[in-house]
């Protein structure tokens, strides 16, 4: 499988910050210990647009991933197109950028945890991506990878929409909800034993 990802850190000093930022370490962890998977290019979204870039390139060093694409912005599209798979572990503002621009996109996983960062930009691909899983606000990060792959999940089809503060809303009717995948549990213990070495 080739991968992009799209993601962002969180660049204060605390430690919610910290513990997303080694979460998002992790999804690459599990990306690069995989061998049936070649991570193809990263782009990042957040500010400073410099120290986003020196922090996923240090990652990448440590996971001694060579030769992958970098975007401090919204990647080109035709650089998405030839991904069979697309992890967004950040606010979904540059794929929401892709989007309006009509790029074909592959399947992906999404993060609730991130909505809430740019609600605007959540709400579109939730709307116009149906080929995407969700992954709810409740579950780390971390598992975004293996979730991706279907490993160590239970996934269920839910009605949704992003609410103006960027939290889902569940299983209402209305032409805002839309019928997407949802992983509904993970199995922890199972990606525990799974999970690739530090």
């Amino acid at each position: 499988m080739r991968l992009w990802v799209d993601l962002g850190y969180v660049l204060d000093a605390t430690v919610a910050s910290e513990q997303h930022n080694h979460a998002v370490t992790e999804a690459l962890r599990w990306a690069a210990g995989d061998e049936a998977t070649r991570l193809i290019g990263v782009s990042t979204v957040g500010e400073p647009k410099a120290d986003q870039l020196g922090r996923v390139q240090a990652d990448l060093r440590m996971l001694e991933l060579e030769n992958v694409l970098l975007y401090a912005a919204a990647p080109d599209p035709r650089a998405v197109d030839a991904a069979d798979a697309m992890l967004c572990l950040g606010p979904l503002t540059n794929v929401a950028r892709l989007v309006q621009h009509g790029a074909d996109l592959p399947p992906m996983l999404t993060c609730e945890t991130n909505y809430n960062a740019d609600p605007v930009a959540a709400a579109i691909v939730v709307n116009a991506v149906e080929n995407q899983l969700i992954l709810p606000i409740a579950e780390s990060l971390a598992v975004a990878y293996p979730a991706l792959c279907g490993r160590h999940v239970v996934i269920g089809k839910r009605r949704i929409a992003v609410g103006a503060s960027g939290r889902l809303v569940y299983d209402e009717e209305g032409e805002d909800f839309v019928p997407r995948d949802v992983v509904v549990s993970v199995v922890y213990d199972e990606i525990e034993r799974a999970a690739p070495p530090a």
